[in-house]
């Protein structure tokens, strides 16, 4: 493992001589990119950005100011097998590109062709919790995309705004060999429910989630590997995680599985050493590989009043792609191309 990390962190100092980029250290898993226009990328420029992504899971621009299709034309640089599937319907969609949704607290005015509407991020969900999670896995129709990205149009003058991050392929290596043996061939039962997400008194953390077996009427329940290969080339494994999501291992019962869960969140993911923020500025654009990273945002308690000095709004895509998952497990080495649903009767 050592070699492997001394090998990114070489490809890391080649493949940015291109750029400005600042790191404030490689244990971040970003690279901050300054002093360039995302809109005047030449085709060698979007090369290298490519490389780089490869190596380091997210990207950080600072100062941009694009419209909406030159930022869905920017994520699309970073998967070449993107669709054109819209994941985030349930959001205010922008009407021209409809790939990409504009969220907020605050009036839209118009701004990018939208209704003058006012944006209300207020989810039950995320009103009080930090929810963890990877967008899209364990969804019962849609591949987890690895493009994710953020472009914060305003943010709070005052007590900004953090999205926080943390590397679920340093998670994998940071757990004993046995356990990585163990999980290798374990599958997760995740579960897809609206009436599940919305009973508040649900734990969204993963680490100190102790609820009792409790089915919905509108469960989906999908099956889907544990451990994958985090890019094509397989050079490293990363963890695929949802707690929102997470239903059981396929391999225990209910309670070992949650006792399970909550171990490796608590002392593998979660921890201060794998934890990194992002403190917002206008204008900032974050682009990370979803397949890499999991992330939650600030509980929006913290912004969602009447105080204008609290106001933010961003835009966001989760870019559809066709790249398969690879499962690390050895009896099951056959990319996954959709997601599989299973029957709640063999759970």
């Amino acid at each position: 493992m050592k070699f492997l990390k001394t090998f990114f962190i070489f490809n890391l100092i080649y493949f940015v001589n291109s750029f400005t980029v600042n790191f404030p250290t490689f244990i971040n898993n970003k690279a901050i990119i300054s002093n360039i226009d995302v809109k005047k990328l030449t085709d060698a420029d979007k090369s290298e950005l490519q490389k780089l992504f490869n190596i380091v899971p997210m990207l950080v621009f600072k100062n941009q100011k694009i419209n909406p299709q030159e930022y869905y034309d920017l994520c699309k640089i970073f998967d070449k097998n993107y669709k054109k599937d819209i994941l985030h319907p349930w959001y205010t969609a922008i009407p021209s590109v409809p790939q990409v949704s504009i969220r907020g607290n605050m009036n839209t005015s118009g701004i990018f062709g939208t209704s003058n509407i006012d944006l209300n991020d207020v989810t039950s969900y995320f009103i009080y919790n930090y929810v963890w999670h990877q967008d899209l896995v364990g969804h019962s129709k849609h591949l987890p995309p690895i493009v994710s990205s953020m472009y914060m149009l305003k943010t709070p003058k005052k007590n900004k705004i953090s999205t926080i991050y943390a590397s679920l392929e340093d998670a994998y290596d940071s757990l004993d060999l046995s356990l990585k043996k163990e999980l290798n061939d374990y599958n997760v039962i995740n579960v897809n429910s609206l009436n599940r997400l919305n009973d508040v008194t649900y734990d969204y953390s993963g680490y100190i989630r102790k609820d009792k077996k409790k089915y919905y009427d509108d469960d989906i329940f999908t099956k889907d590997p544990f451990v994958i290969y985090s890019d094509k080339n397989k050079y490293r494994k990363s963890l695929l995680i949802n707690p929102n999501r997470f239903f059981k291992f396929d391999k225990l019962d209910y309670n070992d599985s949650l006792e399970l869960f909550r171990h490796i969140m608590k002392n593998n993911v979660l921890t201060n050493k794998n934890i990194f923020h992002h403190n917002w500025d206008d204008n900032d654009i974050i682009i990370w590989n979803n397949r890499k990273l999991i992330h939650t945002s600030t509980p929006t308690i913290e912004y969602n009043n009447k105080d204008k000095k609290r106001n933010r709004m961003f835009i966001q895509c989760f870019l559809a792609t066709r790249e398969p998952l690879l499962s690390s497990c050895l009896n099951n080495s056959e990319p996954i191309f959709h997601p599989i649903r299973i029957d709640k009767s063999i759970i």
